[in-house]
C-alpha cells in the first residue's frame, strides 16, 4: 500500500494554496498515485510529491508535467507559477554583487578564452581533434542550443596546433573570410577579397603564406542561408571554402535543421561524405561535470538537490544548454555565501523561466519610448525562418539609428547579455532567447508578412547605400508600390537610411511618371498634327455612320435610365414589377444608375417579415436566400426578442427563453444568451437553461469560435470561458461599457472594443492588462461600431449626429470623417479590409470602399446589418429582413429565382420599357406576358 499523503490545510499563503490546488487537480483526475504520475511524466515520484507538499515552489517544468498528467490547463498554471515566483522573488534578497569572473557564461557561447571553465564535452572534443587530424574537411551538426559553438570555440580551437581562422559568415561571407585571411597574412582586405572573387583557387596560395597548417573554422555556417541574400555570393563563398582544403583544414559548425539546405550544393555534399559529426545531448555524468566543475574552479559549491534537479530537467531535452548556463549564472548571482542553492535557483524563475524573467526585467525598466525602440530592435535582430526555426541576425551599427534612447536600450540589453555588441555590429546573444522569451515570440508571430517586407526594404536600402546612393538602385514598379503601401498603412519603425531610400524611390517614380507624361503629350501632339488631315477625311466619310450609331446608343441609354427611374417609382407600390423592370434596364445599359436601381428594387421585392408584433431581430440567419428559406418553411430569423414580454423566441424551439431586452447566439446556434429587465444574463441551449451569470449586464455577444461570451454593463465589460457551458468561468473584466468583439484575418475574435464616456478602448483579447489603443471620440460616445480587418486594420464609428469616422488602429489617428446621415448612425457593418456600410435614422444606406462612397440606397429604418459574402443583410424595426445583393449578377439571379408569378399585359410592359415591344421579360416564365403585342 502506498503511504498516505500528509494533510495540508490552507493557511493564507500563496505557496500553500498552490500546493493544495495541485492536490485537488490530482483528485479530480481520479487520484493517480505519484508512482503512476512519475510513469506519465518521467519525473521522480518524490519530485512530484514535493510539488504538492507546500514547502517550496516546484520548478516550472515539474509543475507543467504534473498538470499535464492530471489533465489540467498548462497555460493557466504556468501564469500562476510565474505570479507566485515573482512574489517569492520580491520577498528574497537581491542578487549578490559580482566579485570576480562568474564561473558560468550565461546565454553567450563559451569562447576560446573560456576554455578553463568549459567542462562536460571532453569526450566529444577529443573525437573532433582526432577527426580534424584525419580529414581535410569536417562538418559538425547540432540542434540549436546543443552547445556546438561552445564545443568548437572553447573545446576544440584551443587544442589545435596551427593558426586558426575562426569566424561566422554573416550577410557577406566572402568579405568575412577575406578580412580574417588578410589580418592573419598581413595583407590588404580589399585586395584579398578581389583575388578571391576573380580566382577562387587562389585561396590555397594565400593559406600557404601562414605559418604551419591553418585550420579554417566557420561557426554558425547556416548564416549563409539565413543572412546572405545573394545567391551568387553564397555560391562563390562555397567554392572558395572547398578550394581552401588544398592547403588548410576546413571545419564548419551547422545548425541541424539546415542539413537539407547544405545538401543542395553538390561540392558540399561530396566534402561531407564520411566527414560529419553530430553534437548529441550530454549524458547525465557530462551534465554533472558541466554544472559542478566551473563552480568548483571558482571555489563555490552546488547543492546536490540542485544538481539532481538540473540534470533531470535537462537530460533528454534538446536545446536546453543555453537555458542551463543562464539559469546557473543567475543562481550564482543569488548564491548564499559560496553555495548555489535550490532556493536561489527557484528565485531565478527556474530553468524554463530564468531567461524570460531576465529579459522581462530589463524590458520592464524601459519607459514607453524605450520599449518601442527595444521591440523594433529585437525584430530587426531576427531572421524569419522559411521552413526552419527563426534565427538571429547580425546587424551592422550603420543600420541602427543613433539617439539617446537607443543608446540606453543597447547598453541595458548588452549589460544583461541579451544582445552582444562587437566591431561588426549587434546580434542576439543566443537563439535560445527567441525560443524561450514569450514576449519576443509574440512579436515575431505578429504580421510576419510585414516583417519580411521590412527586411526586403532593409536589404534594398543597404544595396543602394553600397552603390553610392545610385538612382539605378532605387525601387521601381510593383515592388515600390507594395513597400510604399505597406509603409503608409503600418507606419513601421524604419531607420533613417530606409526612410531616405523609400522617399527617394517614391520621388524618382513620381518624377519618371511626370517625364513620361510630358513625353507622351509631345508625341501625341506631333501625331495629332501629322494625322489631322487624314483624321478629317475619315471623320467626314464616317460621320453619317457614327451619327446613326450614336443616335441608337443614346436611345438605348435613355431607355435604360427611363426603366431605372420607372423601377424606383414602382418600388413602393409594386416592388416585384419594379425588380423586373430594373433588371431589363440593367441589361440594356450596365451603368451605376441602373445597377443601383436593380439592387434597391430587388431588396424591396425579396424582403420578408421575420417576427411578430413587438418582436425585434436579434440574430439574422447565415443563409444565401432568406426568401427561399421562407418558401421552404425555414425561419427567416434565428433569434427574436420581445422586450414587452421579456422573452426571446428561437424558431424551432417550443418555449420562449426568459429575457427579452437583448439576446445573442453563437455561429452554430448551439448556445444562446439572453438579458432580462433585471439585467440578468442567462445561457441557454436547445435543451433549456444552462447557467445564470453573476452580475448585472445590458448586452451579450459570442466569439466566432463560440468558446467565449462577452457581457457588457454600464461601466465594465466581462469575458467568460464557455469551455464548460454549465459553469462559465470569468476570464477578465475591463473598463468600458457596450463591449464589441471583433475579428482579424485569422477569423478569431482577437479584438475587444469598449466605451468609457467619449473614450474608446481597443484591446487585444490575448492581453487585457492594458488597452492596445485609446481613442477620444469627438462629440461624445459613439453609437455604433465596425472593424475593417488588417494589421491591425481600421475602426469604424458612428456618431449621434450622423457622422461616420474611420480610425487607424495602428496609431489611433482619424483617417476619414463624413456626415452621411441626418440622425444617429444606428448600425455599421464591415466586410474584409475595405468594404463597409452604414445606416441611420433617416433610412439611408451607404456602402463604402474604405474612404470612398460606392453606392447609396433607401429603406425603412434599419436596426441591424451585417455582410454575408457580397450581400448586405439588414433588419428593420418591424423585423423585415432584406438582402442587398451588391453584386448585380446575384441581384439578377434573385429576381429570376425568387420574384415569380407576376402577370401584366404586354402593353403595360412596353410602356415601362419606352415602347420597345421586341424586348421580352429578362426572366422567361416568372413574368407572364400575353403572346400578342401592340406597339405603342
Amino acid at each position: 500500500m502506498p503511504r498516505r499523503e500528509s494533510p495540508l490545510e490552507r493557511d493564507g499563503s500563496a505557496l500553500v494554496d498552490f500546493a493544495v490546488d495541485l492536490r485537488l487537480l490530482r483528485d479530480k483526475a481520479n487520484a493517480p498515485t505519484y508512482r503512476e504520475l512519475a510513469r506519465r511524466t518521467h519525473y521522480s515520484a518524490s519530485a512530484l510529491s514535493d510539488a504538492a507538499g507546500g514547502k517550496r515552489l516546484p520548478s516550472l517544468a515539474v509543475t507543467r508535467a504534473f498538470v499535464q498528467a492530471c489533465g489540467g490547463d498548462e497555460d493557466e498554471w504556468e501564469r500562476r507559477w510565474h505570479s507566485l515566483a515573482a512574489e517569492e522573488r520580491n520577498a528574497t534578497p537581491a542578487p549578490c554583487e559580482e566579485s570576480g569572473e562568474p564561473p558560468y557564461r550565461g546565454l553567450p557561447a563559451y569562447e576560446v578564452a573560456d576554455a578553463d571553465r568549459f567542462f562536460g564535452r571532453e569526450k566529444l572534443v577529443a573525437d573532433l581533434e582526432r577527426r580534424v587530424a584525419r580529414n581535410r574537411f569536417l562538418a559538425v551538426f547540432g540542434p540549436s542550443g546543443s552547445g556546438k559553438s561552445s564545443v568548437l570555440r572553447a573545446g576544440l580551437v584551443p587544442r589545435l596546433p596551427g593558426p586558426v581562422l575562426l569566424f561566422t559568415p554573416g550577410a557577406h561571407p566572402l568579405e568575412e573570410l577575406a578580412v580574417r585571411l588578410a589580418r592573419a597574412a598581413g595583407l590588404s582586405a580589399p585586395s584579398v577579397h578581389g583575388d578571391l572573387v576573380a580566382q577562387p583557387d587562389d585561396v590555397a596560395l594565400l593559406m600557404r603564406q601562414l605559418d604551419g597548417e591553418p585550420v579554417l573554422v566557420v561557426d554558425q555556417f547556416e548564416e549563409i542561408f539565413t543572412l546572405c541574400q545573394d545567391q551568387e555570393e553564397r555560391e562563390r563563398f562555397l567554392t572558395v571554402l572547398l578550394a581552401a582544403r588544398k592547403s588548410a583544414r576546413v571545419l564548419i559548425g551547422v545548425r541541424a535543421d539546415f542539413y537539407g539546405r547544405c545538401g543542395v550544393h553538390a561540392g558540399l555534399v561530396e566534402a561531407m561524405q564520411d566527414a560529419m559529426v553530430t553534437v548529441g545531448p550530454m549524458t547525465p555524468d557530462e551534465l554533472r561535470r558541466c554544472i559542478v566543475q566551473p563552480a568548483r574552479a571558482a571555489q563555490c559549491t552546488v547543492d546536490n538537490a540542485l544538481v539532481a534537479t538540473l540534470v533531470s530537467e535537462v537530460h533528454g531535452h534538446a536545446g536546453m544548454l543555453p537555458l542551463l548556463s543562464h539559469a546557473l549564472l543567475e543562481t550564482w548571482r543569488r548564491r548564499q555565501g559560496n553555495a548555489l542553492t535550490t532556493a536561489a535557483f527557484q528565485n531565478t524563475g527556474g530553468l524554463q523561466g530564468a531567461l524570460a524573467q531576465s529579459a522581462d526585467a530589463v524590458f520592464d525598466r524601459f519607459d514607453e519610448e524605450e520599449q518601442e525602440i527595444a521591440r523594433a530592435l529585437f525584430l530587426r535582430l531576427c531572421a524569419l525562418g522559411d521552413g526552419t526555426e527563426d534565427t538571429k541576425r547580425r546587424v551592422a551599427m550603420a543600420e541602427i539609428d543613433d539617439g539617446a534612447a537607443m543608446t540606453t536600450v543597447l547598453e541595458s540589453l548588452t549589460a544583461a547579455r541579451l544582445v552582444t555588441r562587437t566591431r561588426e555590429g549587434v546580434e542576439i546573444t543566443h537563439e535560445a532567447l527567441i525560443r524561450s522569451w514569450p514576449r519576443l515570440r509574440d512579436w515575431l508571430a505578429h504580421d510576419r508578412d510585414g516583417q519580411r517586407l521590412h527586411r526586403e526594404l532593409t536589404e534594398a536600402a543597404a544595396t543602394w547605400e553600397r552603390h553610392g546612393r545610385d538612382r539605378g538602385s532605387l525601387l521601381r514598379g510593383a515592388r515600390l508600390e507594395v513597400l510604399a503601401d505597406w509603409s503608409w498603412e503600418t507606419n513601421p519603425p524604419l531607420n533613417s537610411n530606409e526612410q531616405a531610400f523609400l522617399d527617394e524611390s517614391v520621388a524618382a517614380d513620381e518624377e519618371e511618371y511626370a517625364r513620361t507624361q510630358r513625353s507622351s503629350r509631345r508625341s501625341r501632339t506631333f501625331m495629332l498634327l501629322q494625322g489631322a488631315l487624314a483624321l478629317l477625311i475619315v471623320l467626314m466619310l464616317g460621320m453619317l455612320t457614327f451619327r446613326n450609331y450614336s443616335d441608337e446608343r443614346a436611345g438605348t441609354v435613355s431607355r435604360a435610365n427611363s426603366a431605372a427611374a420607372e423601377a424606383m417609382r414602382l418600388v413602393g407600390t409594386s416592388p416585384e414589377l419594379a425588380a423586373h423592370v430594373a433588371l431589363a434596364g440593367y441589361q440594356l445599359d450596365k451603368s451605376p444608375a441602373t445597377r443601383d436601381a436593380l439592387i434597391q428594387s430587388t431588396a424591396m421585392a425579396t424582403g420578408v417579415v421575420a417576427g411578430k408584433d413587438g418582436e425585434k431581430v436579434a440574430e439574422m440567419p447565415h443563409t444565401p436566400s432568406v426568401r427561399q428559406n421562407v418558401a421552404l418553411g425555414v425561419a427567416a430569423a434565428d433569434l427574436l426578442t420581445n422586450q414587452a414580454a421579456d422573452t426571446t423566441r428561437v424558431p424551432g424551439l417550443g418555449k420562449p427563453l426568459r429575457g427579452g431586452v437583448q439576446a445573442s447566439a453563437d455561429r452554430e446556434r448551439r448556445h444562446f444568451a439572453t438579458v432580462d429587465r433585471e439585467q440578468v444574463v442567462r445561457l441557454w441551449s436547445s435543451g433549456g437553461e444552462l447557467a445564470t451569470l453573476p452580475g448585472r449586464f445590458s448586452g451579450s455577444a459570442f466569439s466566432l469560435d463560440g468558446q467565449t461570451l462577452l457581457t457588457s454593463g454600464d461601466t465594465s465589460t466581462a469575458l467568460w470561458s464557455l469551455a464548460d457551458p454549465w459553469a462559465p468561468r470569468l476570464l477578465a473584466t475591463v473598463p468600458g461599457s457596450r463591449g464589441v468583439l471583433s475579428t482579424s484575418d485569422t477569423m478569431t475574435s482577437d479584438m475587444l472594443i469598449t466605451v468609457e464616456g467619449a473614450v474608446i478602448h481597443v484591446w487585444r483579447t490575448a492581453d487585457l492588462s492594458a488597452p492596445l489603443r485609446d481613442i477620444t471620440h469627438p462629440g461624445g460616445a459613439p453609437v455604433s461600431f465596425g472593424h475593417l480587418t488588417g494589421s491591425p486594420g481600421f475602426l469604424l464609428t458612428g456618431g449621434a449626429a450622423g457622422e461616420v469616422r474611420v480610425w487607424s488602429l495602428h496609431d489611433g489617428r482619424e483617417r476619414h470623417a463624413v456626415t452621411a446621415h441626418s440622425g444617429p448612425v444606428t448600425a455599421i457593418a464591415a466586410n474584409g479590409q475595405r468594404q463597409w456600410a452604414s445606416t441611420g435614422d433617416d433610412g439611408r444606406v451607404f456602402v463604402w470602399d474604405l474612404f470612398k462612397e460606392a453606392a447609396e440606397f433607401t429603406s425603412d429604418k434599419i436596426v441591424k446589418m451585417e455582410f454575408h459574402g457580397t450581400s448586405l443583410m439588414t433588419a428593420g424595426e418591424d423585423t423585415t429582413l432584406r438582402q442587398w445583393h451588391l453584386d448585380p449578377q446575384n441581384a439578377a439571379n434573385a429576381v429570376c429565382n425568387e420574384v415569380s408569378g407576376l402577370r401584366i399585359s404586354r402593353e403595360e410592359w412596353n410602356r415601362y420599357l419606352d415602347g420597345w415591344p421586341q424586348l421580352t421579360s429578362p426572366c422567361p416564365g416568372n413574368l407572364v406576358l400575353p403572346t400578342t403585342t401592340t406597339r405603342n
